[in-house]
């Protein structure tokens, strides 16, 4: 009978653990507002106007998706990626200029694939006539940014934001 309570507090110990566990993770999908990434992949040839740090690249859609433990995902418009950076609060994109990453391959037809860390500073546009996101880009200031000013294959992967709901639905992937 003693082993018998034992093995029952022993199990129930366990359980605890178990389930508190399993509770930290509930509490934390149950946050209103998970923390979104984009990334966005040119459908043709993309340019960097090295004068202005201006990014032109052109976009059918942006893939939305967010971390553990939500792990949702879905296809927003260029237009809703543009809005985000409508808002002024602090944690948004206009007061907390995000993070990027940027490859591309060279558009001469190289086979060597690049890689630069940047930030998208100042306004986002869309221009929905030649399907192009214009975008300013800058480093932290202790490199000069290094693009090419013609770029094929341009992937752009944007860090987080807090948003309480995801993008109105945009057209699926092509």
């Amino acid at each position: 009978m003693k082993l018998v309570r034992k093995s029952a507090a022993l199990l129930l110990v366990i359980s605890l653990f178990a389930l508190g566990g399993c509770g930290s993770d509930e509490a934390a999908s149950d946050s209103p507002s998970p923390d979104w990434l984009f990334s966005l992949q040119a459908t043709a040839a993309s340019s960097f106007d090295s004068v202005n740090g201006q990014l032109t690249m052109p976009v059918d859609t942006v893939l939305w998706f967010t971390d553990r433990p939500d792990r949702l995902s879905t296809f927003g418009s260029p237009e809703s990626f543009v809005e985000l950076w409508s808002d002024q609060d602090s944690d948004s994109f206009t007061g907390d200029p995000p993070n990027i990453v940027i490859t591309w391959w060279p558009a001469n037809g190289g086979y060597s694939q690049s890689m630069e860390v940047a930030s998208i500073v100042g306004d986002v546009s869309y221009d929905p006539a030649s399907k192009s996101l214009s975008m300013s880009l800058a480093t932290d200031g202790s490199a000069d940014l290094e693009l090419p000013s013609s770029m094929e294959q341009v992937s752009l992967f944007v860090d987080s934001l807090p948003l309480s709901t995801p993008p109105p639905p945009g057209p699926p992937a092509p």
